[in-house]
Protein backbone atom coordinates (compact mmCIF):
# COMPACT_ATOMS: atom_id res chain seq x y z
CA UNK A 1 0.00 0.00 0.00
CA UNK A 2 1.69 3.27 -1.24
CA UNK A 3 2.40 5.70 2.13
CA UNK A 4 2.77 9.46 2.11
CA UNK A 5 4.13 11.91 5.04
CA UNK A 6 1.74 14.59 5.61
CA UNK A 7 4.08 18.05 7.13
CA UNK A 8 1.52 19.61 9.41
CA UNK A 9 2.56 23.31 8.13
CA UNK A 10 2.14 22.21 4.78
CA UNK A 11 -0.81 20.42 5.36
CA UNK A 12 -2.63 23.72 7.15
CA UNK A 13 -1.64 26.36 4.48
CA UNK A 14 -3.25 24.25 1.74
CA UNK A 15 -6.42 24.15 4.34
CA UNK A 16 -6.30 27.73 5.08
CA UNK A 17 -6.17 26.84 8.94
CA UNK A 18 -3.92 25.72 11.38
CA UNK A 19 -4.15 22.45 12.65
CA UNK A 20 -2.65 20.54 14.88
CA UNK A 21 -1.43 17.12 14.74
CA UNK A 22 -3.68 15.64 17.11
CA UNK A 23 -6.67 16.93 15.00
CA UNK A 24 -4.73 15.23 12.00
CA UNK A 25 -5.20 11.89 13.67
CA UNK A 26 -8.30 12.27 14.80
CA UNK A 27 -9.90 13.31 11.31
CA UNK A 28 -7.51 11.39 8.57
CA UNK A 29 -8.55 8.15 9.45
CA UNK A 30 -12.12 9.20 8.63
CA UNK A 31 -10.78 9.62 5.11
CA UNK A 32 -10.12 5.45 4.67
CA UNK A 33 -6.21 6.46 5.73
CA UNK A 34 -4.08 4.65 8.27
CA UNK A 35 -1.53 6.21 10.46
CA UNK A 36 1.26 4.77 10.21
CA UNK A 37 3.98 7.16 11.92
CA UNK A 38 3.04 10.25 13.74
CA UNK A 39 6.54 12.46 14.08
CA UNK A 40 6.50 16.05 16.05
CA UNK A 41 5.33 18.28 12.97
CA UNK A 42 4.27 15.36 10.38
CA UNK A 43 2.10 12.21 10.38
CA UNK A 44 2.71 9.26 7.56
CA UNK A 45 -0.14 7.77 6.30
CA UNK A 46 -0.90 5.10 4.07
CA UNK A 47 -4.08 5.12 1.12
CA UNK A 48 -5.63 2.46 -0.86
CA UNK A 49 -4.67 2.52 -4.01
CA UNK A 50 -7.97 2.84 -5.95
CA UNK A 51 -7.90 6.77 -4.08
CA UNK A 52 -4.82 7.92 -6.19
CA UNK A 53 -5.73 11.67 -5.89
CA UNK A 54 -4.95 10.47 -2.56
CA UNK A 55 -0.77 10.68 -3.53
CA UNK A 56 -0.53 14.54 -2.01
CA UNK A 57 -1.06 16.67 0.32
CA UNK A 58 -3.60 19.18 -1.91
CA UNK A 59 -5.83 15.28 -2.64
CA UNK A 60 -6.17 14.80 1.22
CA UNK A 61 -6.46 18.09 2.26
CA UNK A 62 -9.28 18.28 -0.98
CA UNK A 63 -10.97 15.68 0.68
CA UNK A 64 -10.56 16.98 4.04
CA UNK A 65 -12.17 19.72 3.17
CA UNK A 66 -15.62 18.10 2.18
CA UNK A 67 -15.83 16.01 5.42
CA UNK A 68 -15.33 18.85 7.38
CA UNK A 69 -17.86 20.81 5.45
CA UNK A 70 -15.28 23.97 4.65
CA UNK A 71 -16.07 22.89 0.78
CA UNK A 72 -18.58 21.36 -0.84
CA UNK A 73 -19.36 19.38 -3.85
CA UNK A 74 -16.78 19.50 -7.20
CA UNK A 75 -14.14 21.36 -7.45
CA UNK A 76 -14.03 23.48 -10.43
CA UNK A 77 -10.82 23.24 -12.37
CA UNK A 78 -10.56 25.51 -15.42
CA UNK A 79 -7.82 25.05 -18.40
CA UNK A 80 -6.68 28.11 -19.84
CA UNK A 81 -6.32 27.47 -23.56
CA UNK A 82 -2.27 28.20 -24.39
CA UNK A 83 -0.52 27.59 -27.43
CA UNK A 84 1.52 25.27 -26.69
CA UNK A 85 1.59 22.31 -29.73
CA UNK A 86 2.51 18.66 -29.13
CA UNK A 87 3.44 16.41 -32.62
CA UNK A 88 2.92 13.09 -32.70
CA UNK A 89 4.93 11.27 -35.38
CA UNK A 90 3.52 7.62 -36.84
CA UNK A 91 6.15 5.57 -35.31
CA UNK A 92 5.25 6.05 -31.69
CA UNK A 93 2.53 3.51 -32.85
CA UNK A 94 4.74 0.43 -32.44
CA UNK A 95 6.06 0.75 -29.22
CA UNK A 96 4.10 3.22 -27.18
CA UNK A 97 1.31 4.94 -29.16
CA UNK A 98 -0.55 7.39 -26.47
CA UNK A 99 0.84 10.96 -25.04
CA UNK A 100 -1.02 13.91 -23.65
CA UNK A 101 0.14 17.09 -22.12
CA UNK A 102 -0.39 20.08 -20.27
CA UNK A 103 1.67 23.36 -19.14
CA UNK A 104 1.27 24.58 -15.54
CA UNK A 105 2.02 28.29 -15.13
CA UNK A 106 3.21 30.55 -12.26
CA UNK A 107 4.11 27.61 -9.32
CA UNK A 108 5.87 28.92 -6.42
CA UNK A 109 7.65 25.62 -5.68
CA UNK A 110 9.92 25.17 -2.46
CA UNK A 111 12.52 21.99 -1.42
CA UNK A 112 9.70 20.15 0.07
CA UNK A 113 7.16 20.73 -3.01
CA UNK A 114 9.25 19.37 -5.30
CA UNK A 115 9.94 16.01 -3.47
CA UNK A 116 6.54 15.92 -3.16
CA UNK A 117 5.53 16.16 -6.78
CA UNK A 118 8.38 13.73 -8.11
CA UNK A 119 6.83 11.23 -5.03
CA UNK A 120 3.56 11.23 -6.11
CA UNK A 121 5.14 10.81 -10.08
CA UNK A 122 6.02 7.91 -8.79
CA UNK A 123 3.06 7.09 -6.82
CA UNK A 124 0.92 7.14 -10.34
CA UNK A 125 3.42 5.30 -12.24
CA UNK A 126 2.65 2.75 -9.60
CA UNK A 127 -0.81 3.31 -8.70
CA UNK A 128 -2.10 4.03 -12.36
CA UNK A 129 0.88 2.72 -14.53
CA UNK A 130 0.95 -0.21 -13.83
CA UNK A 131 5.02 0.31 -13.00
CA UNK A 132 4.94 2.25 -15.75
CA UNK A 133 3.78 0.21 -18.54
CA UNK A 134 0.49 1.69 -18.81
CA UNK A 135 1.69 5.15 -18.37
CA UNK A 136 4.66 7.12 -17.35
CA UNK A 137 4.67 11.12 -16.24
CA UNK A 138 7.40 13.07 -17.55
CA UNK A 139 7.92 17.04 -15.72
CA UNK A 140 9.61 19.30 -17.30
CA UNK A 141 11.23 22.79 -16.80
CA UNK A 142 9.17 24.52 -19.28
CA UNK A 143 11.34 27.45 -19.68
CA UNK A 144 14.33 24.67 -20.27
CA UNK A 145 12.87 23.96 -23.95
CA UNK A 146 11.15 25.80 -26.84
CA UNK A 147 7.93 24.66 -28.06
CA UNK A 148 6.73 22.95 -30.40
CA UNK A 149 7.49 19.55 -28.72
CA UNK A 150 7.66 16.42 -31.22
CA UNK A 151 7.09 12.78 -29.71
CA UNK A 152 8.32 10.53 -31.86
CA UNK A 153 11.19 7.61 -31.62
CA UNK A 154 14.44 7.00 -32.89
CA UNK A 155 17.55 4.90 -33.28
CA UNK A 156 18.66 4.22 -29.83
CA UNK A 157 22.82 3.97 -30.69
CA UNK A 158 22.47 7.66 -32.82
CA UNK A 159 20.89 10.45 -30.09
CA UNK A 160 22.43 11.21 -26.93
CA UNK A 161 21.62 13.26 -24.02
CA UNK A 162 22.50 13.95 -20.63
CA UNK A 163 19.80 11.85 -18.68
CA UNK A 164 18.54 13.08 -15.24
CA UNK A 165 20.86 12.66 -12.08
CA UNK A 166 24.51 12.01 -14.69
CA UNK A 167 26.24 14.77 -16.05
CA UNK A 168 27.38 13.25 -19.56
CA UNK A 169 25.94 12.47 -22.43
CA UNK A 170 24.40 8.83 -23.31
CA UNK A 171 22.82 7.14 -26.46
CA UNK A 172 19.43 5.64 -25.32
CA UNK A 173 20.70 1.99 -25.62
CA UNK A 174 23.42 2.88 -23.09
CA UNK A 175 20.65 4.74 -20.39
CA UNK A 176 18.98 1.04 -21.21
CA UNK A 177 21.94 -0.91 -20.66
CA UNK A 178 24.02 1.15 -17.87
CA UNK A 179 21.81 3.77 -16.54
CA UNK A 180 19.73 2.34 -12.93
CA UNK A 181 16.46 3.80 -14.28
CA UNK A 182 17.15 2.25 -17.59
CA UNK A 183 18.22 -1.08 -15.99
CA UNK A 184 14.59 -1.40 -14.16
CA UNK A 185 12.41 -1.04 -17.20
CA UNK A 186 14.13 -1.44 -20.18
CA UNK A 187 11.60 -4.52 -21.15
CA UNK A 188 9.33 -1.53 -21.57
CA UNK A 189 10.94 -0.47 -24.69
CA UNK A 190 14.52 -2.79 -25.27
CA UNK A 191 12.65 -5.34 -28.29
CA UNK A 192 11.30 -2.23 -30.02
CA UNK A 193 14.03 -1.09 -32.91
CA UNK A 194 13.21 2.46 -32.55
CA UNK A 195 12.82 3.76 -28.85
CA UNK A 196 10.19 6.50 -27.87
CA UNK A 197 11.69 10.56 -27.53
CA UNK A 198 10.16 13.34 -26.62
CA UNK A 199 12.57 16.35 -27.82
CA UNK A 200 11.46 20.17 -28.88
CA UNK A 201 12.04 22.80 -31.21
CA UNK A 202 15.70 22.68 -31.57
CA UNK A 203 15.59 18.67 -31.26
CA UNK A 204 17.11 18.84 -27.84
CA UNK A 205 15.51 15.72 -25.78
CA UNK A 206 13.19 16.32 -22.67
CA UNK A 207 12.75 12.49 -21.83
CA UNK A 208 13.02 9.03 -23.12
CA UNK A 209 9.70 7.67 -22.51
CA UNK A 210 9.40 5.70 -19.93
CA UNK A 211 12.59 5.54 -18.72
CA UNK A 212 14.45 8.66 -17.66
CA UNK A 213 14.02 12.55 -18.42
CA UNK A 214 16.96 14.61 -19.41
CA UNK A 215 18.77 16.89 -17.19
CA UNK A 216 18.22 19.72 -18.77
CA UNK A 217 14.18 20.00 -17.93
CA UNK A 218 15.09 19.35 -14.23
CA UNK A 219 12.42 20.31 -12.02
CA UNK A 220 14.03 22.67 -8.96
CA UNK A 221 12.64 25.86 -6.39
CA UNK A 222 13.24 28.09 -9.05
CA UNK A 223 11.14 26.44 -11.58
CA UNK A 224 7.98 28.61 -12.13
CA UNK A 225 6.31 26.70 -15.34
CA UNK A 226 5.89 23.09 -16.09
CA UNK A 227 5.51 21.19 -18.85
CA UNK A 228 3.78 17.59 -18.13
CA UNK A 229 3.59 14.84 -20.31
CA UNK A 230 2.35 11.25 -19.75
CA UNK A 231 3.24 8.41 -22.41
CA UNK A 232 1.37 4.66 -22.10
CA UNK A 233 0.00 2.02 -23.72
CA UNK A 234 -3.22 2.17 -21.94
CA UNK A 235 -5.43 5.52 -23.01
CA UNK A 236 -7.34 5.20 -20.13
CA UNK A 237 -4.31 5.15 -17.84
CA UNK A 238 -2.76 8.24 -19.67
CA UNK A 239 -5.87 10.34 -19.12
CA UNK A 240 -6.34 9.53 -15.44
CA UNK A 241 -2.77 10.25 -14.73
CA UNK A 242 -2.46 13.46 -16.11
CA UNK A 243 -5.85 14.68 -14.76
CA UNK A 244 -4.52 13.95 -10.64
CA UNK A 245 -1.87 15.60 -11.04
CA UNK A 246 -2.77 19.19 -12.97
CA UNK A 247 -5.59 19.17 -10.39
CA UNK A 248 -3.30 18.39 -7.64
CA UNK A 249 -1.07 20.98 -8.91
CA UNK A 250 -4.19 23.81 -9.58
CA UNK A 251 -4.32 23.12 -6.10
CA UNK A 252 -0.96 24.00 -5.29
CA UNK A 253 -1.38 27.41 -6.39
CA UNK A 254 -0.39 26.81 -10.76
CA UNK A 255 -2.81 27.92 -13.44
CA UNK A 256 -3.54 24.99 -15.68
CA UNK A 257 -2.81 25.40 -19.82
CA UNK A 258 -3.54 23.23 -22.36
CA UNK A 259 -1.20 21.79 -25.16
CA UNK A 260 -2.60 21.11 -28.15
CA UNK A 261 -1.62 17.80 -30.06
CA UNK A 262 -1.49 16.33 -33.00
CA UNK A 263 -1.39 13.10 -34.35
CA UNK A 264 -0.92 12.60 -38.38
CA UNK A 265 -4.64 11.89 -38.44
CA UNK A 266 -6.25 13.63 -35.74
CA UNK A 267 -6.08 16.65 -32.54
CA UNK A 268 -7.22 17.24 -29.23
CA UNK A 269 -6.87 19.87 -26.63
CA UNK A 270 -4.91 18.12 -23.52
CA UNK A 271 -5.86 18.00 -20.90
CA UNK A 272 -9.76 17.24 -21.05
CA UNK A 273 -11.01 17.76 -17.07
CA UNK A 274 -14.78 17.10 -18.00
CA UNK A 275 -16.71 15.55 -15.08
CA UNK A 276 -18.23 12.14 -15.43
CA UNK A 277 -21.71 11.65 -15.08
CA UNK A 278 -23.22 8.49 -13.44
CA UNK A 279 -26.21 7.31 -11.65
CA UNK A 280 -27.08 6.30 -7.93
CA UNK A 281 -29.99 4.74 -6.82
CA UNK A 282 -30.60 5.46 -3.38
CA UNK A 283 -32.86 2.62 -2.51
CA UNK A 284 -30.27 0.50 -3.84
CA UNK A 285 -27.39 2.68 -1.89
CA UNK A 286 -29.33 1.71 1.30
CA UNK A 287 -29.64 -1.85 1.05
CA UNK A 288 -26.13 -2.26 0.36
CA UNK A 289 -25.22 -0.06 3.58
CA UNK A 290 -28.08 -0.83 5.66
CA UNK A 291 -29.22 2.49 5.86
CA UNK A 292 -32.12 4.54 5.20
CA UNK A 293 -30.76 7.81 4.05
CA UNK A 294 -33.28 9.91 2.78
CA UNK A 295 -32.51 12.08 -0.74
CA UNK A 296 -31.62 15.13 1.08
CA UNK A 297 -28.84 13.26 3.29
CA UNK A 298 -27.45 11.29 0.22
CA UNK A 299 -26.74 14.21 -1.70
CA UNK A 300 -25.36 16.21 1.08
CA UNK A 301 -23.04 13.05 1.89
CA UNK A 302 -22.10 12.88 -1.71
CA UNK A 303 -20.95 16.59 -1.76
CA UNK A 304 -19.16 15.98 1.21
CA UNK A 305 -17.21 13.61 -0.80
CA UNK A 306 -16.40 16.53 -3.12
CA UNK A 307 -19.35 15.35 -5.85
CA UNK A 308 -21.90 17.10 -7.44
CA UNK A 309 -25.32 16.08 -7.06
CA UNK A 310 -28.55 16.33 -8.22
CA UNK A 311 -31.97 14.03 -7.68
CA UNK A 312 -32.79 12.79 -11.57
CA UNK A 313 -35.86 11.15 -10.37
CA UNK A 314 -37.63 8.69 -7.90
CA UNK A 315 -35.48 6.32 -5.76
Amino acid sequence: MPVISLNQKRFSNLLGKEVSIQEMVKNLPWLGLDIEEVGADYIRVEYNPNRIDFSSHAGIVRAIKGMLELELGMPNYKSNFGETVLNVDKSVSEVRPYIAGAVIRGLELDDEAVKELMEMQEDLHWGVGRNRKKASIGVHNLDAVKPPFTYTTADPDKVKFVPLNKSEKMSLRDILEKHEKGIAFSHLIDWAPRYPLLIDKNGDVLSLPPIINGELTRVTEETRNLFIDVTGTDWNAVVKSLNVLVTALADMGGQIESVTVKYPERRFVSPDLSPQKMKLRIKYANKLLGLKLKEEEVIKCLRKCRLDAVKAGNG
